[in-house]
């Protein structure tokens, strides 16, 4: 049983108990599942034929596309046109180049890609945009679903990534964004590391990669935010601790002590007793006090982790060396740490320690946030 409290009152709830717990973090993220994995049929690399990108090409008849892929778990195909196309913008040089971007839709079998039809000239750049979405295997066809046509505010490429888009004033002609690709490959090794092992805890909602820990000191971390980020992971289901509608309310949560620590320790080497000492544990009832963020305490984030570099050590741990990209910011390293893992038998693994070799202040204080204490 677990307690909730709102405002002054302690409610008695019942918590449902008996899910199967995972033997691991999937290799993509629970979390980010939705977003990222992409299907046999929409990687940009793989065994034989490309589908993906046979698909694209046949479909408006050029074999001369930049394929590259949305979340940038995947090698681009075609980056030395890219490549080409930066210098002549550059220079000021005349040229073009089409660049197809593979997403997911909902709403389409989970398959999208959107077409930049891109020309130079003086050192700017016009962008045709044209978004498609896979109609079905019952119509078997491609469908348009929106073109904009525009001159980039920003062209920029640096440490391998490409940034371009446009700044628009809240209100017209919709929002302003930025579209990061790497066009530098990695190796595919890296790429691995980076979904199995950092992509599952990311940036988003907790400081696990932006504090220096290890097992002897765990630093600033915040265990809370870790046990939001890993709760669906282990259990299977969502997080169903949440704040009230009401966002005047509080609200207060008794965690019975065993299903916290089961989160925690699935992917954290972290002893019992040290865990109890750096989160509200109440020995009487054996219980964790537990304060859901709220409307004021959440944000959004579209930074997101790289590993570039990695090595086996004797142990049988791995360290990584991890950049963050921004897109944001234009920023393909705002920060760099190097974390430490222990991959485990079925697949699972546990994060060693952390470091940060390099950090940038951020122009958005708030995208990382404090968790709110009772204090």
């Amino acid at each position: 049983m677990f307690w909730k409290k709102t405002g002054k009152f302690w409610k008695p709830g019942l918590r449902e108990t008996g899910s199967k717990k995972l033997s691991g973090l999937p290799q993509m993220s629970c979390l980010l599942l939705g977003a990222l994995c992409l299907s046999g049929l929409w990687a940009c690399r793989g065994a034989g034929e490309k589908r993906a990108e046979e698909e694209c090409c046949l479909l408006y008849g050029n074999r001369g596309y930049v394929i590259a892929e949305e979340s940038n778990q995947e090698n681009p195909s075609g980056a030395e046109q890219a490549e080409e196309f930066c210098r002549k913008v550059q220079e000021g040089e005349h040229g073009g180049m089409t660049l197809a971007v593979l997403s997911q839709d909902a709403a389409s079998e989970g398959k999208a890609f959107t077409k930049y039809e891109c020309r130079t000239q003086g050192g700017k750049v016009n962008v045709r945009e044209r978004y498609f979405a896979w109609m079905g295997q019952s119509l078997g066809k491609w469908e348009e679903r929106s073109l904009v046509e525009y001159e980039a505010d920003f062209w920029e490429y640096t440490e391998g990534y490409l940034f371009f888009g446009r700044s628009l004033m809240p209100g017209y002609d919709g929002p302003s964004y930025c579209r990061a690709l790497r066009l530098e490959a990695l190796e595919d090794q890296a790429l691995f590391w980076n979904r199995a092992y950092i992509l599952p805890t990311g940036y988003g909602g907790n400081n696990l990669f932006l504090e220096n820990w290890d097992g002897e000191d765990y630093g600033e971390m915040n265990f809370y935010d870790l046990f939001d980020a890993w709760y669906p992971c282990v259990y299977g289901k969502p997080l169903p601790y949440t704040a009230d509608e009401n966002c005047n309310i509080e609200t207060v949560y008794r965690i019975p002590a065993k299903e916290f620590e089961a989160v925690i320790q699935a992917y954290l080497v972290v002893d019992r007793e040290v865990l109890r000492e750096n989160a509200g544990y109440f020995p009487e009832d054996h219980t964790y006090e537990y304060r859901p963020r709220g409307l004021y305490g959440c944000w959004q984030t579209d930074i997101f982790p790289e590993v570039t570099d990695g090595r086996e050590n004797e142990d049988g741990t791995l360290t990584l060396t991890v950049r963050a990209v921004d897109p944001g910011e234009r920023k393909a390293a705002v920060f760099t740490h190097e974390t430490v893992v222990r991959p485990l038998e079925g697949g699972g693994f546990q994060y060693v320690s952390n470091r940060v070799l390099s950090m940038e202040e951020p122009a958005d204080p708030s995208w990382y946030r404090e968790r709110r204490t009772q204090d």
